[in-house]
């Protein structure tokens, strides 16, 4: 419809209904331009809007999730405190359960060095874990000791004191806790897996303490689930890697299979 056209008819149409007609164009074209230029203000803070940063990756390592853990709340002074207690209470705890093969190492001079980067890793890994039994997360715990073993497997096994002292401590600590869950086939596969290497790695008439305890532990849970002649077997394997164990031999149980 043309202007002229339009104001034709505007003409002809009585005031009382041409009245309403014009009051609806009126808002249509200010509604209109109040769409556009809302359009234009937005466009135009949107130019000057920082992107979203995108959240941090979650912690995907035992240490990882402990730093974190200890420094989500409170001030830097608190969190560092905080931070500070736990390597505290991270390092005791590793070295109540590696104190009988630090002090095995120390009378050859090979003592680990609580200082060193590779305890206090193993330190917080190990509490981590502890602490997640404390709290009934089995399977994470589980995890994490498992985690822990291919790290170390992944290591030379001859560093220097007990070829595998480390491994021993954390392969002990996941079978017990494998044996508390009550999953005997995944425990008996950790004891075999440490079995198939300290065979592997022995030298003839080589003692190895630590691989003599994970031996001896082993025959125990043989024993507990009915295998006594494999548990003999075992136990007299262990008593090979360590004199000290020759007393199980002598325990009534495996003397009457002798």
């Amino acid at each position: 419809m043309t202007e002229k056209t339009f104001a034709t008819k505007m003409r002809r149409m009585p005031k009382h209904s041409a009245r309403p007609l014009i009051l609806s164009k009126i808002l249509a074209v200010v509604l209109l331009f109040a769409f556009q230029h809302m359009a234009m203000v937005c466009a135009f803070h949107a130019s000057f809007t920082p992107q979203r940063q995108s959240r941090p990756l979650m912690a995907t390592t035992a240490d990882d999730s402990m730093l974190d853990s200890t420094q989500r709340t409170g001030p830097p002074t608190t969190r560092s405190k905080q931070r500070n207690e736990w390597i505290k209470r991270s390092t005791e705890y590793y070295e109540k359960i590696t104190r009988q093969e630090r002090i095995r190492n120390s009378h050859s001079g090979k003592a680990d060095n609580i200082e060193s980067e590779t305890f206090q890793k193993l330190a917080r890994q190990h509490y981590f874990a502890y602490q997640k039994i404390k709290r009934g997360e089995f399977n994470h715990a589980e995890k994490l000791y498992r985690r822990i073993i291919e790290e170390l497997w992944e290591e030379d096994a001859h560093e220097g004191g007990c070829d595998h002292a480390k491994l021993a401590v954390t392969t002990l600590l996941l079978a017990l806790h494998l044996q508390r869950m009550g999953d005997t086939s995944g425990t008996r596969i950790v004891f075999h897996r440490f079995f198939c290497l300290a065979i592997t790695d022995r030298s003839e008439d080589t003692e190895c303490a630590c691989s003599a305890k994970v031996l001896g532990a082993y025959a125990l849970f043989e024993f507990k689930n009915g295998n006594k002649k494999k548990a003999l077997r075992l136990a007299q394997m262990a008593a090979s890697f360590d004199e000290d164990l020759e007393a199980v031999l002598r325990w009534k149980q495996f003397r009457e299979l002798i």
